[in-house]
């Protein structure tokens, strides 16, 4: 049973092709989150990431977020690794993102001196960082 998420869920079978229409929009931001639902450090993370995505894939034409579970995807990942062109996957959670069309950054929400670099505040500022426009987040 698939567990209800605010973001677009990407597998092996349709990532390029989800991928390709998304890069196709321009000035298009997509963060393309990497995780597994039985890792601890992801656990943490979602809570900020599905915030986020609610208001801005619901509210926003030009942000996308989506996620990809490297456990029930793991082809993907040795295809994305294999191809270590922009960036390639050596842990979870981490996040890539995009900025019209083409590979932009890395984030990997680990820790930030005492605190996890996990929260709702982290991922806004990593997206307004991507590209040249901010976002707005409406809490």
């Amino acid at each position: 049973m698939s567990e209800q998420t605010n973001t677009l869920q990407l597998s092996n079978k349709d990532f390029d092709i989800d991928m390709n229409l998304l890069n196709k929009k321009a000035k298009q931001k997509t963060l393309v989150i990497f995780f597994n639902p039985g890792c601890g450090h992801c656990i943490q993370f979602k809570p900020a990431y599905e915030e986020v995505a609610k208001k801005l894939n619901n509210n926003s034409k030009d942000m996308t977020i989506a996620t990809v579970n490297t456990g029930e995807n793991r082809d993907l990942m040795q295809r994305i690794n294999a191809r270590q062109q922009d960036f390639t996957v050596q842990g979870v959670p981490t996040a890539v993102s995009y900025y019209d069309g083409q590979y932009y950054s890395t984030y990997q929400p680990g820790n930030k001196g005492d605190h996890p670099y996990r929260s709702v505040e982290d991922v806004i500022e990593f997206v307004n960082g991507i590209g040249s426009a901010e976002i707005t987040y409406k809490k």
